[in-house]
């Protein structure tokens, strides 16, 4: 059997390069057969040479699936001529179909996500919410969590004996999360009246509205442009530099869909975490057992005060939250579940 996986994007692409990449690295590691396929996105109203030899490329592709292989294919909802070629293949082929999203791409993309559901074998996805709109077309659906190598954030634990002024940091594509940063602004603001911190914001990649929001400010602020995401030891690199990690999520319908990877990120470094109660964050966190939930400014501000005053309880819910993202949202846990899934297509 060869799992042969179709995803929009490269190792730059976090949904790809998690649920799709490295996933496929971790498979081939454990001697299952895998191969990538990364169909260009083209204009639905393109009708140059390129989409069609595009399109007879995917077409190749799937011809190529033996019956006893698995097609499996992560957020592919971007593509009409892709899903048309899905879908024939669906008639003719006795290969096995996955879908898979991690994000709330049914918000967008309706119609095209219900297909692809109804045509597929099995479903995984990354949250509990997703999961439940799934179910409404296809009986046979599992939460898959994006998670990472937790051997290699371990190398890049936090330090939590140093005297150095705290770090309060946020990592991630900065541009797509304005309005969750800004509802943190505020907190930091009201925070720096009464303690001393550095915030860290890793992923700005110049945009100008996230610059402008935290200039100025009482507050220290250093803000890395960019990272290389291709490098696997590059987030937990600078994450290791982290005192507290925070996750604030607005309560809206796409942030409950969200998978909580930024979260599992601090915590597989040892960092302990302050997140929106929203969505899996939940599910991930148990208040002040493996790192803290807050839901108003209030919460938030009584959170970030009581582990900028203690390091010796960032140090517990920082191994606490370790320890439960190496046994709950590692590859080593997960693709077991995958494959014993996939076993019973």
């Amino acid at each position: 059997m060869i799992i042969h996986f179709f995803t929009k994007g490269d190792m730059n692409m976090a949904s790809s390069r998690f649920r799709v990449h490295v996933m496929a690295q971790e498979l081939f590691k454990q001697g299952q057969s895998v191969i990538v396929h990364i169909p260009r996105i083209q204009a639905w109203w393109d009708v140059s040479a390129a989409r069609f030899g595009e399109l007879r490329a995917t077409i190749a592709a799937l011809r190529a699936v033996s019956a006893d292989d698995v097609v499996y294919l992560h957020k592919t909802v971007f593509q009409v001529d892709f899903i048309l070629a899905v879908v024939v293949f669906r008639m003719v082929s006795r290969a096995k179909i996955i879908f898979d999203f991690d994000d709330a791409i049914f918000l967008h993309s309706r119609y095209k996500t219900m297909i692809l559901l109804r045509i597929a074998h099995g479903v995984t996805v990354a949250s509990h919410f997703n999961l439940a709109f799934a179910q409404r077309y296809n009986h046979n659906c599992i939460v898959v969590p994006t998670v990472l190598q937790a051997d290699v954030y371990k190398r890049f634990s936090a330090d939590h004996t140093t005297t150095n002024v705290p770090v309060i940091g946020w990592i991630g594509n900065a541009r797509g999360h304005y309005d969750n940063l800004a509802l943190l602004e505020p907190v930091l603001s009201e925070l720096a009246c009464h303690h001393d911190f550095e915030f860290v914001l890793i992923g700005a990649r110049g945009n100008e509205r996230v610059h402008a929001l935290f200039a100025n400010k009482q507050y220290r602020v250093r803000i890395v442009e960019n990272l290389n995401w291709s490098d696997p030891s590059d987030a937990p690199r600078h994450i290791q530099e982290f005192d507290i990690g925070v996750m604030p999520l607005l309560d809206t319908p796409f942030n409950r869909g969200k998978a909580a990877f930024k979260a599992l990120e601090y915590m597989a470094c040892g960092v302990p975490v302050v997140l929106s109660a929203v969505g899996e964050n939940k599910r991930v966190v148990t208040h002040k057992k493996n790192g803290m939930l807050a839901s108003t400014q209030d919460e938030w501000m009584q959170a970030l005060t009581l582990l900028l005053k203690d390091a010796t309880l960032r140090k517990k819910l920082g191994h606490a939250g370790q320890v439960f993202v190496r046994d709950h949202y590692s590859y080593t846990a997960v693709v077991p579940q995958l494959l014993e899934f996939i076993a019973t297509l």
